[in-house]
């Protein structure tokens, strides 16, 4: 598999570390729910695009998670709120098809 990162400024040299659940295919679609340590992401499950972020923050509140970002938001028919997606660290992770995945990850505004 090769994994495709977006460009990042050339300041930043920091690589980031992503662990997947074998029971999740890269080709399903949801919200990424898990830890992150720094820049090191731990995916324990995947949240359909069909509960609100309200519902995942409220779940998450409750336990060491939290949301980490997307799966294939392009795959869906549902929106995803951008508010989410200004979040500094947040993951937006596609899957296309072709043993590829490309990775985006939002850094904090400098």
């Amino acid at each position: 598999m090769v994994v495709e990162e977006q460009p990042r400024p050339s300041s930043s040299g920091e690589t980031f570390h992503v662990f997947w659940p074998s029971d999740h295919p890269l080709d399903s679609a949801g919200y990424l729910v898990g830890w992150r340590v720094d820049a090191v992401y731990t995916v324990a499950t995947l949240a359909p695009f069909s509960h609100s972020i309200g519902e995942l923050h409220q779940s998450c509140k409750h336990s060491s998670t939290s949301l980490l970002g997307l799966l294939n938001p392009l795959n869906s028919p549902t929106s995803h709120p951008a508010l989410v997606e200004s979040e500094s660290g947040w993951l937006t992770i596609m899957y296309d098809g072709r043993r590829r995945l490309h990775i985006k990850v939002r850094c904090a505004d400098v």
